[in-house]
């Protein structure tokens, strides 16, 4: 081994003895979601994605001290190999901007608009005239497929299929934890169902997205972007007097609602397509250990 060789690696060693086990640890599991978040976008790091990451963690309704762990881990990976860290203008903005619009948030955790609080979201946007109609069927076609923003965006009139006995399917064509593109089906019940027949009859829509824009009650032609969507959850969140909402917290609410009512992990998982059951575990920390094993066997709940 030459002697160049034998210093860089001592000095590896070094930067390595820098941080504690569970700090290597909690710096590689960040790295484990980066890069999986990067291969299913097929993107190489770099500043400009490291930026686009935190931008969708914000969205997501994570803390900034997590934003911040991502940013950390990366830096001491570069320093591990030598490499230039990809961290940049863009992501040293987008952090900053995450740690001042999200402070106050707890660890990672967004706030969840559990089904009640959905349902009562709905009803009052469906009395807002046409505007309403449509927000009401954002948000309860949302709460009962755990949808993400974008997967609500992508929703196309052809997507929902009426059942007889009430309710209707809802195909997901396209999720970030199916990249192969093979879409998954969810259910809907009776009312979510309802208002989003009734915004298709009052808006006259028979093909291509459902969630449109509208200009003076005049349906627009293009799809709502999933920005757009995040905006309509936290404003008609907001005026049911749940400040803290974002364009995540349907998705979580309802993780925690079939948690409370007896959803084993796995069938948390496959409702929300979660490609790993910690997720779900995570949102649900509160509701689970409510019937865990010291509930259930020392107090018999």
């Amino acid at each position: 081994m030459s002697r160049h060789l034998a210093h860089r690696m001592d000095g590896r060693e070094l930067v390595r003895d820098w941080i504690s086990p569970n700090t290597r640890r909690a710096y590689t599991r960040s790295l484990e979601q980066l890069s999986v978040w990067l291969a299913e976008r097929g993107l190489d790091l770099c500043d400009e994605a490291v930026a686009d990451y935190l931008t969708e963690m914000f969205d997501a309704g994570l803390s900034p001290r997590t934003g911040g762990q991502v940013v950390s881990a990366v830096r001491f990976q570069a320093r591990l190999t030598g490499a230039e860290p990809a961290i940049g203008p863009k992501t040293r903005l987008a952090l900053s901007r995450f740690a001042r619009m999200a402070r106050g948030r707890g660890r990672g955790q967004a706030q969840g608009v559990q089904w009640e609080e959905a349902d009562r979201i709905a009803r009052e946007s469906a009395r807002d005239g046409l505007t309403g109609l449509r927000d009401a069927a954002v948000v309860a076609v949302m709460s009962d497929g755990l949808l993400r923003v974008s997967e609500a965006a992508a929703i196309e009139v052809e997507h929902i299929t009426p059942l007889r006995r009430g309710g209707a399917t809802l195909y997901v064509p396209h999720s970030k934890t199916d990249p192969t593109g093979e879409g998954r089906t969810v259910y809907l019940g009776p009312p979510s169902s309802a208002y989003a027949e009734r915004w298709q009859e009052a808006a006259g829509l028979e093909e291509g997205f459902l969630f449109r824009a509208l200009y003076r009650d005049i349906v627009q032609p293009g799809g709502l972007t999933a920005r757009t969507i995040t905006n309509i959850v936290k404003r008609r969140a907001r005026e049911c007097g749940i400040d803290r909402a974002s364009g995540h917290s349907l998705r979580v609410g309802s993780a925690q609602s079939l948690a409370a009512g007896g959803a084993t992990l796995v069938e948390m998982q496959l409702a929300g397509r979660w490609r790993d059951p910690r997720m779900p575990e995570h949102y649900a920390q509160a509701q689970l250990a409510e019937r865990g094993a010291v509930a259930r066997i020392r107090y018999g709940g």
